[in-house]
C-alpha cells in the first residue's frame, strides 16, 4: 500500500472506532518472524497492515514478480507527520510510548511546534512490564486515545502490542520504530535521497557500526538460511 492508502485506511478505521494494526516489515524483521512467536503472530492478526518498510523487501517482491511500486514503501519518517496533521485535523487523540523520558521531552516539543493544535501525550519506554505495565495501560485507557504509536524497536514493540492490544479494542496501534528519536533529533535522518537506491541501511551502519554490524551483516545471511530451508521444504511437498 501506499501512503495515502494507509492514512485512508486509518482514517476509515479510527472514524468507525475499529482497531486497526499497524506494522512494518524489513530484513530484521524477516528475521525475528522466524525467530520470534510475538512478532510473527502480530503480523498475522487479522486486523493488522505490514507495509514494506526496507528497500530490500521491495526489492525482492520484485523478483518474486509482485506488482509492488517503490511509492509502496514507507517510511517512518517520511509518514509521521501526515499522519499527524491529519490527527490534528481530525481531532483524534494520540499517545505515544517508548524512548528515553529525555527524548520523550524534546520529541513532545516539538510535536507541540509542528501540530500545536494535536491532543497528545506521551510516556516512555523504560518501564517493568511487569510491576509498572497496567499502570501504563490505565493510563493509556483514561486519555482513551484514538491512536497508539509504540516507539520500542523491534520486537520489543510488537510484543507489547500483541500483548496489551486486546485491552485497547476501540484503539488503533502503530508500531513506529525509533520515530520518537529522530523527532527529537536524537538519531540523524539519513538523507531522503538515500532511501530510493537502497542505502539507507549503510548510513545508518557507518552512523552506529556497534549496534547494527550484526543486523546489517549478520541477519541477511542468516535469513537466506531459512529462506533456502523453507525452499526446499516446498520442493520435497511437490515431490
Amino acid at each position: 500500500m501506499t501512503s495515502r492508502h494507509l492514512l485512508d485506511t486509518l482514517e476509515r478505521q479510527i472514524g468507525a472506532r475499529e482497531q486497526c494494526i499497524v506494522a512494518y516489515q524489513n530484513m530484521h524483521g524477516m528475521h525475528l518472524s522466524y525467530t520470534d512467536e510475538a512478532f510473527y503472530a502480530l503480523h498475522q492478526r487479522a486486523n493488522s497492515l505490514v507495509f514494506i518498510d526496507g528497500f530490500p523487501i521491495y526489492a525482492l517482491c520484485k523478483l518474486l514478480g509482485y506488482p509492488v511500486q517503490r511509492e509502496q514503501r514507507i517510511t517512518g519518517n517520511d509518514f509521521i507527520w501526515p499522519l499527524l496533521s491529519l490527527a490534528e485535523r481530525k481531532e483524534w487523540r494520540v499517545y505515544f510510548l517508548g524512548s528515553s523520558q529525555a527524548v520523550v521531552d524534546d520529541a513532545s516539543a516539538v510535536i507541540h511546534t509542528k501540530v500545536p493544535s494535536l491532543s497528545f501525550r506521551a510516556h516512555h519506554g523504560f518501564f517493568d512490564p511487569d510491576t509498572e505495565g497496567l499502570d501504563v495501560i490505565r493510563e493509556i485507557v483514561d486519555f482513551d486515545p484514538h491512536l497508539v504509536i509504540v516507539c520500542m524497536g523491534m520486537p520489543v514493540q510488537e510484543r507489547w502490542i500483541q500483548n496489551n492490544a486486546g485491552g485497547l479494542e476501540q484503539t488503533s496501534i502503530c508500531a513506529m520504530g525509533a520515530i520518537l528519536e529522530y523527532i527529537a533529533g536524537a538519531q540523524p535522518i539519513p538523507p531522503r535521497w538515500l532511501g530510493p537506491i537502497g542505502l539507507e541501511w549503510l548510513y545508518r551502519l557507518a552512523r552506529n557500526p556497534r549496534r547494527l554490524w550484526y543486523r546489517y551483516l549478520v541477519e541477511p545471511w542468516l535469513l537466506a538460511g531459512h529462506v533456502l530451508r523453507a525452499r526446499m521444504r516446498m520442493e520435497k511437498s511437490r515431490l
